[in-house]
């Protein structure tokens, strides 16, 4: 007689005699009872069904369940935290402003509103700004987010002597806020409001998701001082390179790269590597950091049905609907530009070289100038700008325009004399440390042009090279080669150029690198299209450049360009 065995589901005692599609079952005593086991088991993207099989099965399927339960009710505590929130978290960390740039559905809301609640509990009278597009959006996706992540005892309270929690689905949150019992207070605001609704707000964190306006960006960020709070953005870029975008990614390097399965044995673009999109940048001199939410990453997505749409799309779709990369539409001078390649830090630029120098003189704005190093094995260096993003901001600010804006490096303390720009030249050249340039160039067109002195109409070379004053000698400069935009463009590219599919070696490596910490030419050469003509805000770094580099400069003396860490690159 077959022993006696009992039915994990029913509990009920059977024998074992029934057979199951052809396969002797030995947990159940029937097939409904084998399929109750299965279907009653909720389903879970990353917690998967206890099999029956197991020694402990009744046990771990009632604590599975317990947690998909605990889950659903109480998500801060014990929901799942997916590794791209952890990339997420690690840069927040390390970064006062962040972008979360997403595909769609890849859990950037969610993670953001996690980061809310955790900021509103760990700290007490916190205060904390959640923008939207607009009031119903606020009310539809923000508000209802940052509920779910409340704690299941706080979301029972209504108001007391300090806590107000007030929140139906329909409506939102009362008035717009909630405060928890720690004194810590949200608001939602919405960009169709104005912006004088901002003003006067200190606040811990800002948390603007979607299309957020430059604007508010900007308005924001002064309401972050008093309490050194942290900016977060969050968006999927679905109208392209908006400014606020731009803000974050322009000029850029890649600190990480991550496996995108929609672009397996394809480069997104010709200067990735093969099957991989961005996962972190970071903007150096800021220190703003993005980092890329995939679709695939978020395991609670039926990334199924979305690759089945992106399969045979664009690649400029695919990145942006699926790695949350917003290609430009206006086509960039220097594609082949990329900060983490072509940029080094001050302490590898090596010793020995030739110095030179450029400015491009400007009426009512300063002037701007760079200083390069020309080495014995053709590699040049661009050592220092003025004016530079530590002491005068940028020079250039995103807009709607290709091209952007001029920032406040611009017109900072503009009006300077020549002999006050003498003094400020050879100030950067002590700085250097290096000596004087052999030689020193300016655009031929502004130093050609006639100017007004003391002793009647010269250029502005003249001037340059005239002075009265013994403390003051005079400074010599030659006119640039008066080329056109476009073959200086090309010199540009051609000193950028490498094989990007290929690993960077002494043989294959640009022949023109750029210190970090010249920020204002590092996001011109990331932004710069052109198309914006003499009135580019781009236009004098990019200028300044193209210069230096159509002039020929040689190496004269010794020293060398020496590869650092045996390989190529700097």
């Amino acid at each position: 007689m077959s022993p006696s065995l009992t039915c994990l589901t029913c509990a009920k005692p059977f024998a074992v005699i029934k057979q199951f599609a052809g396969v002797k079952q030995k947990r159940f005593c029937s097939t409904h009872c084998n399929d109750v086991w299965w279907n009653e088991q909720p389903l879970h993207p990353v917690i998967p069904r206890v099999d029956a099989a197991h020694p402990r099965a009744v046990e771990l399927r009632g604590q599975r369940t317990q947690l998909v339960l605990l889950e659903k009710a109480d998500p801060y505590t014990y929901g799942f935290v997916p590794d791209h929130w952890e990339v997420g978290n690690a840069q927040w960390a390390l970064c006062q402003e962040m972008l979360i740039s997403g595909g769609n559905r890849a859990g950037k809301t969610l993670w953001a509103a996690r980061r809310i609640v955790q900021t509103l509990l760990e700290k007490e009278n916190a205060s904390v700004l959640c923008c939207h597009t607009s009031h119903a959006t606020s009310v539809t996706v923000q508000q209802p987010a940052i509920y779910n992540y409340l704690p299941v005892a706080l979301r029972g309270t209504k108001k007391g002597r300090i806590h107000y929690l007030n929140y139906s689905r329909k409506n939102g949150f009362t008035d717009g806020s909630f405060i928890l019992p720690n004194g810590s207070r949200c608001d939602f605001l919405n960009y169709t409001q104005s912006e004088n609704t901002i003003e006067g707000r200190e606040a811990d964190m800002v948390w603007c998701d979607e299309l957020v306006p430059q604007m508010w960006v900007d308005t924001l960020r002064y309401r972050l001082v008093t309490r050194r709070g942290k900016l977060l953005v969050t968006q999927t870029p679905l109208e392209g390179v908006a400014s606020v975008y731009k803000d974050f990614t322009a000029g850029a390097k890649v600190l990480v790269w991550d496996k995108g399965e929609l672009l397996e044995k394809k480069q997104g673009l010709p200067t990735w590597p093969v099957g991989k999109a961005p996962r972190v940048m970071q903007q150096v001199a800021t220190n703003r950091r993005t980092v890329f939410y995939f679709s695939e990453d978020n395991l609670y997505n039926p990334w199924d049905e979305m690759k089945s749409k992106l399969v045979t799309a664009p690649v400029a779709q695919v990145l942006i609907r699926a790695y949350g990369w917003a290609s430009e539409l206006v086509g960039r001078a220097f594609s082949r530009f990329r900060p983490e390649v072509h940029c080094i830090p001050e302490t590898s630029v090596p010793a020995g070289g030739t110095l030179y120098m450029i400015c491009d003189p400007a009426g009512a704005r300063n002037w701007f100038a760079l200083w390069i190093v020309v080495y014995e094995d053709g590699k040049r260096v661009v050592v220092r700008e003025w004016p530079g993003y530590g002491s005068y901001g940028e020079w250039v600010l995103p807009s709607e325009k290709a091209d952007g804006k001029a920032g406040p490096a611009q017109l900072l303390e503009a009006g300077r004399s020549i002999a006050e720009y003498r003094k400020l030249f050879r100030q950067v050249e002590e700085e250097l440390g290096r000596g004087e340039p052999v030689m020193r160039l300016i655009d031929p067109k502004a130093g050609g042009s006639p100017a007004l002195s003391a002793a009647g109409g010269t250029t502005l070379i003249d001037l340059l090279a005239e002075s009265e004053d013994p403390m003051d000698e005079g400074m010599a400069f030659v006119p640039a080669p008066g080329v056109p935009v476009d073959q200086r463009t090309s010199v540009i590219n051609s000193h950028l150029s490498y094989d990007a599919t290929q690993e960077l070696t002494p043989l294959n490596e640009p022949s023109l690198y750029v210190v970090q910490d010249c920020f204002n030419l590092v996001y011109s050469l990331s932004e710069h299209t052109g198309r914006d003509g003499q009135k580019g805000a781009t236009k004098d770094p990019i200028d300044c450049l193209g210069m230096l580099l159509v002039s020929g400069l040689a190496y004269v003396g010794r020293g060398g360009f020496d590869s650092r860490n045996g390989g190529g690159g700097y």
